[in-house]
């Protein structure tokens, strides 16, 4: 999960001296569905399989790119279709240090001379074979004492920060809640482990001075 990824970002970020970070363009609509079905005709052998597999790919039919936000197969297919991707960074570039979470992904290295040759290489490849491109000003290349933003939160060697918009949310959240409590919409206990959840979640980052501020005025709830 998100979680997982997060500390393992951190642990690689404590091992480095510089990393590199990409941002792909568009990248749900950008999935060739042609390139798609050969990555997975590769892995899968079951002929049903993957005649149901096809018909959902092509689903509308007229679009050659693309697949649609917020499904679940799309969701599969979006993370698949970078797996060649992986193996090129891990076994032809040799880049040990590498996470990706969907189409947001970090490389790690000591080598600052090969930095420029080594994200051209990747551009290349996702260009190339994939038919993607990065964002125009989607590179981040920067050293750990300046943190790494990855998946909403901000990762520094010794912690890990929430992203504002993401604290927003979550407060945001809370407020939800509580008006949904005060016309009745929801009981007493209902609202109690509501907040605490996002209490919890927020707890697993470095907020435990904004969750004592945010929790002040709300006893029956623990910060965490």
């Amino acid at each position: 999960g998100t979680l997982a990824a997060i500390k393992r970002a951190q642990s690689f970020l404590r091992e480095s001296r510089y990393y590199i970070k990409l941002d792909i363009s568009k990248y749900f609509a950008s999935i060739d569905r042609n390139t798609l079905l050969e990555i997975l005709q590769r892995k899968l052998k079951d002929a049903r399989l993957l005649k149901l597999i096809t018909r959902i790919v092509w689903n509308p039919p007229d679009e050659e790119r693309g697949l649609p936000i917020g499904n679940m197969t799309s969701q599969f297919f979006a993370n698949v279709y970078m797996d060649p991707f992986d193996h090129f960074v891990k076994e032809t570039l040799k880049q040990r240090h590498y996470i990706r979470y969907m189409d947001d992904f970090v490389v790690f290295t000591d080598d600052r001379s090969g930095i420029r040759g080594l994200l051209d290489r990747m551009k290349a490849y996702l260009n190339d074979e994939l038919g993607l491109k990065v964002k125009e000003n989607g590179v981040v290349i920067n050293t750990p004492m300046h943190g790494l933003g990855f998946l909403g939160v901000r990762i520094f060697p010794s912690t890990v920060r929430l992203h504002r918009k993401n604290l927003t949310r979550c407060l945001r959240k809370i407020r939800l809640r509580e008006r949904e409590y005060s016309r009745g919409q929801i009981d007493e206990e209902r609202l109690v482990l509501s907040v605490s959840s996002i209490v919890a979640h927020m707890a697993q980052f470095n907020t435990l001075t904004l969750r004592k501020r945010v929790m002040g005025s709300r006893p029956m709830v623990p910060t965490g």
